[in-house]
């Protein structure tokens, strides 16, 4: 893990939260664009 140098975004999230759906494909995208220096976590 020391070697990891792409930051990490911790997506907390529910199937019932309305905010969550609606950030949900944003972060998609998000993480799409940036591939390569970016890495997504969803709890």
């Amino acid at each position: 893990m020391s070697s990891l140098r792409e930051p990490v975004l911790v997506d907390f999230w529910v199937s019932w939260c309305s905010p969550c759906l609606i950030l949900g494909p944003i972060l998609e995208k998000l993480v799409n664009e940036y591939r390569e220096k970016l890495i997504l976590a969803k709890v």
